[in-house]
C-alpha cells in the first residue's frame, strides 16, 4: 500500500463539511482507495485499527459529462438523492453509509488528492439502499453502444428488519 501525499505533504486530509477524516493510498492494482472516518455515523471504536475494523467500501467513482442526468437516473432506479456537491463539475449521490461519486471529468480533471486523471472506468457491484439490493453495471460512456447510464437491477434479495439489526450490530463491533 502507497500512501498519498498531497501538494503540501500532508497525509491526512480533514472535511468540514462531511466531518469526516480521511487518508488515501494506491492498492496493489494501482487504484486509488480511501480509509474515511465519518463522524456522524456515530460508530466510535476504541479497539486498535486493523483489517476487521473495516465497515464496507463506501464510495465508487461514476465520472460523467452529464451528473444532472445520471445522478436523475439513480434516483429513479434506487430511489436515492443527491447528497453533497452540484450537478455541474462534482456531486455526490446516496448517503453516507454508501455513494457514487459523480465527477464532470471534461471540468474536473483529477481525483483528490492525487493526479490521476479521472476517467470512466467499468465496474458491476451490488449496492443496498433502504434493505433493497440492487445489481449496478456501469460501463465507460464511451464504449457503451446500448446506453449512457448504468443498468440498475433489483435483485430479489430483501433483508428483513432482525437482519438489518444484526448487520447493524456487527457493523459497530
Amino acid at each position: 500500500m502507497v500512501i498519498v501525499t498531497d501538494a503540501d505533504g500532508l497525509k491526512t486530509h480533514h472535511f468540514d463539511s462531511w466531518n469526516a477524516d480521511a487518508f488515501y493510498f494506491f492498492d496493489a492494482s494501482g487504484n486509488i482507495a480511501e480509509f474515511i472516518v465519518r463522524y456522524d455515523l456515530q460508530n466510535d471504536n476504541q479497539a486498535d485499527f486493523d483489517i476487521s475494523r473495516v465497515l464496507c467500501a463506501n464510495e465508487i467513482g461514476m465520472p460523467s459529462q452529464n451528473i444532472a442526468k445520471l445522478n436523475e437516473h439513480l434516483n429513479q432506479e434506487m430511489k436515492t438523492d443527491l447528497w453533497k456537491g452540484d450537478l455541474d463539475r462534482f456531486g455526490v449521490h446516496g448517503d453516507q453509509e454508501g455513494l457514487f461519486l459523480l465527477p464532470n471529468y471534461k471540468i474536473k480533471e483529477v481525483w483528490f488528492p492525487t493526479r490521476v486523471k479521472i476517467q470512466p472506468e467499468p465496474f458491476e457491484a451490488i449496492m443496498e439502499a433502504d434493505g433493497k439490493k440492487y445489481e449496478v453495471e456501469y460501463r465507460n460512456e464511451n464504449n457503451n453502444h446500448q446506453r449512457n447510464f448504468p443498468l440498475v437491477r433489483k435483485k430479489l434479495l430483501y433483508l428483513t428488519n432482525l437482519k438489518r439489526k444484526k448487520l447493524r450490530k456487527s457493523k459497530k463491533m
